[in-house]
């Protein structure tokens, strides 16, 4: 309970840049994702909160690289979604 803010001040760090580098993405999100690019800045912030706490609860560097490597497909569905229309929901 007593790191508590710290805890709240670096979530709120880390959706900070999550949102302001999905910007361009933005209208994708509204489109494609429950709760827009809020959501999907909780979304990525959680992601990366699960592979850095993977890493250090295993120090399994194969595991922590699928898991980026899993984080990196579902962005590039919203980046091909950005720059060629919506993929068929069979893609999602």
């Amino acid at each position: 309970p007593e790191l508590r803010e710290v805890a709240r001040a670096q979530y709120e760090r880390y959706l900070t840049s999550a949102l302001a580098n999905m910007e361009p993405f933005s209208d994708v999100a509204a489109a494609n994702v429950p709760g827009g690019l809020p959501a999907l800045g909780a979304l990525i912030t959680a992601a990366v909160d699960g592979i850095v706490l993977t890493w250090l609860a295993t120090n399994d560097r194969d595991r922590v690289n699928q898991a980026i490597e899993g984080f990196e497909y579902l962005l590039d569905l919203l980046e091909r979604d950005h720059t060629q229309g919506t993929p068929p929901e069979s893609q999602l």
